[in-house]
């Protein structure tokens, strides 16, 4: 019964062992991974093209909320309702000034 404990501790200890040595290098290679250059984009990097692709969504966003935030002006000096819609307008422009800081 003792060889059996002492077999689980053992056990126990080496799992737990590759466990911690898992948590900690598997990140290290997604890192290095991310950062080889791949001749598949070109000689970038991963993480240079989810960069690149996050810039070009910001961008796009910010244009998209330009040009609401544009439009409701524009309908509120035609319709003469600016009064109205000044709550509307500055929480569009509040989203101009997040997505084009």
């Amino acid at each position: 019964m003792k060889l059996i404990k002492a077999l689980s501790v053992l056990f126990g200890t080496f799992w737990m062992a590759w466990v911690a040595y898992m948590a900690f290098s598997v990140p290290r290679d997604v890192d290095e991974a991310m950062n080889q250059p791949m001749d598949a984009l070109g000689g970038s990097t991963i993480g240079q093209e989810i960069a690149t692709a996050q810039a070009k969504a910001k961008q796009d966003q910010c244009e998209a909320w330009k040009l609401r935030a544009e439009n409701a002006w524009n309908r509120s000096v035609e319709k003469g309702t600016l009064d109205r819609d000044e709550d509307m307008i500055a929480e569009l422009d509040q989203q101009v000034a997040r997505f084009c800081d």
